[in-house]
């Protein structure tokens, strides 16, 4: 499978007395304010002195593709270095490749459909921290509870079916996903499991139901656009090859 772009570059030729500091400075006066996201200089364990290359991760394809020019041009020179641009596809800070596809205060509820339009809730978390990133083939939720922070990794290849929906409206502002486990050749099992689960659980507490509805065709795209559609189709392209093989 073909390596999308990264808006990640290593770097050479950097001075060895310069500071990751100085070079984001530097940078960021090229290509102006904001346009750097991380930046690490290599150095050698026994003394930490830099070995003179390192990997600048800029906030947006952009701004990467604003550096690799003034390299090729000759522009990036760095107390008197002329700074090397070249391609790598290690993030020094994993993150979706685009902006929009990272929520960083959102709400995730776990639960299962009762119905087309209802989910029933088993527990939520606030302040969800979510990375969509298809050029990764996973979804990421960073959840905080109790003073300890967690990550939720789901591949893509777990996730049968994502559809974009309606909570408490009619704008599209949610993302729905239905897990593998929820629709395996145990799927009767499954169901009488959580049914009778449900009927326990209504001894103990009431849970809650979320009511959702789906987009339009219009909706939908002002979600996630073409990425969110790529996605969904490889994940049902990837279901109908398991049909085949089964």
């Amino acid at each position: 499978m073909a390596v999308g772009e990264r808006p990640t570059v290593k770097v050479s030729n950097i001075p060895k007395t310069a500071i990751a500091k100085e070079l984001w400075s530097f940078l960021e006066s090229k290509l102006g304010p904001n346009t750097i996201y991380a930046l690490e200089i290599a150095t050698e364990h026994k003394n930490w002195k830099s070995r003179g290359f390192g990997r600048v991760q800029f906030e947006t394809l952009q701004a990467k593709r604003a550096a690799d020019l003034l390299s090729l041009q000759g522009d990036l020179v760095f107390r008197g270095s002329s700074l090397s641009i070249s391609a790598t596809f290690d993030d020094i800070i994993v993150r979706p490749v685009e902006p929009r596809n990272q929520v960083d205060s959102g709400v995730l509820h776990v639960g299962f459909l009762v119905e087309d339009d209802c989910m029933l809730v088993l527990e939520s978390w606030e302040g969800v921290k979510t990375l969509v990133m298809p050029e990764r083939n996973r979804v990421e939720f960073w959840v905080d509870k109790d003073g300890e922070r967690y990550k939720l990794e789901v591949p893509f290849d777990d996730v049968l079916e994502s559809s974009a929906c309606c909570l408490g409206g009619g704008k599209v502002n949610a993302l729905l996903l239905k897990g593998r486990s929820l629709s395996d050749s145990r799927g009767a099992r499954l169901t009488q499991i959580r049914l009778a689960l449900h009927q326990h659980w209504r001894h103990l507490w009431k849970p809650k139901k979320l009511r959702m509805s789906t987009p339009s065709r219009s909706q939908s795209s002002a979600m996630g656009g073409k990425d969110y559609f790529v996605w969904r189709k490889r994940m049902e392209r990837r279901q109908r090859e398991n049909d085949r093989q089964i």
